[in-house]
């Protein structure tokens, strides 16, 4: 919610009586709904700024200011938001609480959902998510496999359980977006496949 008061002089005036330089009109109030006013705090400040990204995005706030970005196509704060991101794309992991927009596959889903505007500015989170889940996928030759049923069993920063447990979480249908989901559960079930088969091999 935001006021637009008036700032002229006088008391208590106004058009009742024919009073001097008062408000003339009650405050004005603008209802901005769903929308919390710390973010609107920081949008205002980084519309207002340049080259403050880094210094008012968050990993606390990133998430309520690409939705705003959105609903109100605000280009700049988009692009704000996309930089924040692939300034910090080194610590984007799945090890990360899915809830967590330090969680690569809900970074790379803000990415999906808000901010595809902007590729080239999102391009480092996608090369990182293409590059984890590359890992995963199962090529033709015996050795790929091999690694593939490593990469499924390590306790490594990415593996193919990492993604099925991440993919069986509760809140995983909200926050990764659809064709994000899409995208892991073809390169599970392929991984998957791969190690039943290394595995039964003779």
């Amino acid at each position: 919610m935001f006021e637009d008061t008036c700032s002229g002089g006088g008391g208590g005036g106004g058009r009742k009586g024919g009073g001097g330089g008062g408000c003339s009109s009650p405050a004005a109030v603008l209802q901005l709904s769903g929308d919390r006013p710390e973010d609107w705090e920081v949008a205002l400040r980084l519309l207002h700024t340049i080259g403050e990204a880094l210094d008012l995005v968050t990993w606390d706030n990133v998430v309520p200011l690409c939705r705003l970005a959105d609903k109100y196509d605000i280009a700049r704060l988009r692009h704000d938001c996309a930089w924040f991101l692939s300034a910090n794309v080194s610590k984007l992991t799945l090890t990360e609480p899915l809830a967590s927009p330090q969680n690569l596959l809900h970074a790379a889903s803000l990415v999906e959902r808000y901010l595809h505007q902007v590729p080239c500015s999102t391009q480092p989170v996608r090369e990182q998510l293409d590059s984890v889940i590359g890992q995963l996928a199962p090529h033709s030759n015996h050795r790929s496999s091999e690694k593939v049923v490593i990469l499924w069993y390590g306790k490594l920063p990415v593996s193919g359980l990492q993604l099925a447990q991440l993919a069986a979480s509760a809140e995983y249908p909200d926050i990764v977006a659809p064709e994000l989901q899409k995208r892991i559960q073809e390169t599970t079930l392929a991984a998957l496949t791969t190690v039943l088969n290394t595995c039964l091999r003779p």
